[in-house]
């Protein structure tokens, strides 16, 4: 898409003529060249300051494409993460798989490569800040500065509240919110010093949205984290950062699986709205649409992937 840097906006806000017309600027302008991926062809400069006007037909799945982005993954070694990875890859980004089972890590990053992709195994321990630093310098050795995070790695451990101990409910604040604090903090520093835009998803759940029984502490984690996403795009958007929540309802993972492989599992997804668990592949379209510029106007959104489940909780 064309952009108008500050030289440009100081040149046209100069015009007072043009702040209160309906003329079109060509966007050459403007950047001296057309979009070929919007089909963006000029401006409609009205009152209301430059709005980019349609000109011609163009494919409008070109900017959910990730070219010349790097992105991180944290938690990539299975489910979600894992899903997450290997779409971005195949959109174009190089991927940096983040986590701590090093082996699952290796082995996604030459499936990706082998399929064409670019990836890099990264350990990390969400819950280290020393561990955050050291992973984002050796992606930006390898790829260069992050500016796609895919804030995912996460716990739960269920249990009613009346029998949930300090140890639980530290380990849970420790890895679903003051983690994902960490890797968005030090992400966004390093696009800040690099004067970059960027994309930073916080994964939060239908629970931080509303709650059931026995998740108390797990809860409470994703709905501060979902707070803390908002507080986040509100600061950021002055830099150009996004930052946005993907909520999800039921899928099944590791975390999960065992659960819902018993009748009492199988019975308890049969009376959630959609009346089935997700499936890895539904949180795709989404993810790609806040981490690309399809959802560039999109900021301080949480995004709930649940089939509607979110409504139906307290």
């Amino acid at each position: 898409m064309c952009q108008i840097d500050d030289t440009n906006r100081r040149r046209f806000g100069k015009d007072s003529t043009l702040h209160h017309t309906d003329k079109r600027i060509p966007c050459a302008e403007i950047r001296g060249e057309g979009d070929q991926s919007t089909g963006l062809r000029e401006f409609v400069h009205g009152a209301y300051g430059i709005i980019p006007a349609m000109t011609t037909l163009a494919d409008p799945t070109r900017s959910f494409r990730l070219d010349g982005r790097v992105a991180l993954v944290t938690g990539a070694s299975s489910g979600i993460g894992r899903a997450i990875a290997i779409a971005f890859a195949a959109a174009g980004a190089r991927v940096a798989l983040g986590a701590r089972r090093v082996d699952r890590l290796e082995a996604l990053a030459e499936e990706i490569r082998a399929a064409g992709g670019e990836a890099l195994a990264v350990p990390l321990d969400v819950t280290d800040r020393t561990a955050i630093d050291a992973a984002l310098e050796a992606i930006s050795g390898r790829f260069g500065v992050v500016d796609v995070a895919f804030n995912n790695a996460g716990i739960a451990q269920p249990g009613m509240f009346l029998k949930t101990d300090a140890t639980t409910l530290e380990s849970t604040m420790a890895t679903n919110f003051t983690a994902a604090w960490n890797v968005a903090q030090a992400v966004a520093q390093r696009l800040v010093a690099a004067k970059k835009s960027g994309s930073i998803i916080n994964v939060t759940s239908v629970l931080g949205i509303g709650v059931g029984p026995g998740y108390s502490a797990y809860a409470a984690s994703k709905a501060a984290l979902a707070h803390a996403t908002r507080a986040m795009a509100l600061e950021f958007v002055r830099y150009g950062i996004r930052v946005n929540g993907i909520a999800p309802g039921w899928f099944v993972t590791e975390m999960n699986e065992a659960f819902f492989a018993t009748a009492e599992g199988a019975a308890y997804l049969k009376k959630t709205p959609p009346g089935r668990a997700g499936r890895l592949d539904e949180l795709v379209g989404p993810a790609l649409l806040l981490a690309s510029e399809a959802g560039s106007f999109v900021n301080g959104v949480i995004l709930p992937v649940d089939g509607s489940h979110h409504v139906a909780l307290v």
